[in-house]
């Protein structure tokens, strides 16, 4: 059950960036499992990758028009997804961060609990910085990093 999925071709990316909703729709369908699967071998859960997908999907959508090479939607969605990754991570340690204290927080981790979760978060920001801005190549999925890899055993595609 190895399925190729294929990035949308130049044509079909340039109707799109022309304002024509048949040629998004079908960018947007084809770019997707390329996305979802990035995302699910980024973000720190397949929750966060689900989100990052979605936001990179409707970025894509809103703004086609500002891609300048269509050669090269794989590198930006990528970035994108990176990007939405890295976002992910941060709400992740500002909704720690801004907890309240007191009774009403519940009980309060372990001094070493709260260095531990720091320090994860810390590794998971620094492992999805440490990533290339763009991916080398975009002809379809099978290319890229996270599509080589094949899936997970602790992810499900």
């Amino acid at each position: 059950m190895n399925q190729r999925f294929h990035w949308p071709d130049e044509r079909l990316i340039r109707a799109a960036q022309d304002g024509d909703v048949t040629s998004l729709t079908t960018v947007v369908m084809e770019s997707q499992p390329h996305v979802r699967k990035f995302a699910l071998s980024l973000c720190a859960s397949p929750q966060d990758a689900e989100d990052a997908a979605q936001e990179a999907l409707i970025i894509l959508y809103r703004k086609i028009g500002t891609l300048r090479a269509t050669g090269a939607l794989a590198s930006w969605m990528f970035r994108i997804v990176r990007n939405e990754c890295l976002r992910q991570v941060r709400l992740l340690v500002a909704r720690r961060d801004e907890q309240p204290a007191g009774p009403e927080a519940g009980a309060e981790p372990s001094a070493e609990e709260a260095v531990l979760y720091r320090l994860e978060v810390e590794r998971i920001a620094a492992a999805v910085g440490a990533l290339p801005a763009t991916s080398g190549r975009s002809s379809s999925c099978g290319t890229c990093r996270a599509c080589r890899a094949g899936p997970s055993p602790t992810r499900s595609v």
